[in-house]
């Protein structure tokens, strides 16, 4: 993650890009995703990064448990500054097709 936020037309305030960067890491974490319908923004909780899920595997003596590798929903307004998202899009959509396309890997979703 960078350490100072830098204004440009992709990322509304540094909280906002501090979680598009955290994308794929255990934690709290902000994806573009493409849909039919264009591009859209997830709230993405991981209780394991990306790079760490191969790395779990059953454990024979461990009882029959499930454990939420992550939990994606939508998301319309910035969760730090309050601006609509889709403003950002509308501002640079090809910058958010490009970002949607390196978050791929990380949704999970169907």
């Amino acid at each position: 993650m960078k350490d100072e936020f830098v204004p440009n037309e992709i990322f509304c305030c540094s909280g906002f890009q501090h979680s598009v960067e955290a994308a794929g890491q255990r934690g709290l974490a902000v994806l573009a995703h493409k849909t039919s319908s264009g591009i859209m923004f997830l709230f993405q909780s991981r209780g394991i990064a990306f790079e760490d899920v191969k790395k779990v595997g059953p454990n024979p003596s461990a009882t029959d448990i499930k454990i939420n590798v992550s939990f994606e929903t939508g998301l319309q307004y910035c969760p730090w500054c309050g601006r609509r998202l889709q403003e950002l899009i509308e501002i640079s959509p090809e910058a958010f097709v490009e970002l949607a396309e390196k978050h791929k890997k990380f949704y999970t979703g169907p």
